[in-house]
């Protein structure tokens, strides 16, 4: 018995794949989707940081803030014009900077 699937849509993966933590107010970090196929489009949010490069393309590069997390989110359009979410609120948790105060002792004090 053969059996067709008439009118159904492009499947599209929409798991995005992101650090799981990352250091406040650090560069160059990296977020995907699967590649949806020729002709498919990419729109990313971000919250909690900057988008640095490919807002519209299947990678995004970004740089994280100096709050709790990093939100992500991306929109996948099929060439046939079928769109789907990302991961809702994807979240990259962000690790604050340790302290890095220099105290500085009076002479004769030093130890």
């Amino acid at each position: 018995m053969f059996t067709a699937r008439a009118g159904v849509s492009d499947l599209l993966d929409p798991t995005i794949t992101a650090p799981d933590i990352v250091c406040a107010n650090s560069v160059d970090h990296s977020a995907e989707v699967a590649d949806a196929g020729e002709g498919a489009t990419y729109a990313w949010t971000i919250s909690g940081g900057t988008i640095t490069a490919g807002q519209t393309e299947r990678i995004l590069t970004f740089d994280a803030g100096d709050g709790a997390s990093v939100i992500l989110n991306c929109t996948i359009t099929s060439p046939s014009g079928c769109a789907t979410v990302g991961n809702q609120n994807e979240v990259v948790a962000i690790s604050p900077l340790p302290d890095a105060t220099i105290t500085l002792l009076p002479p004769g004090k030093e130890k």
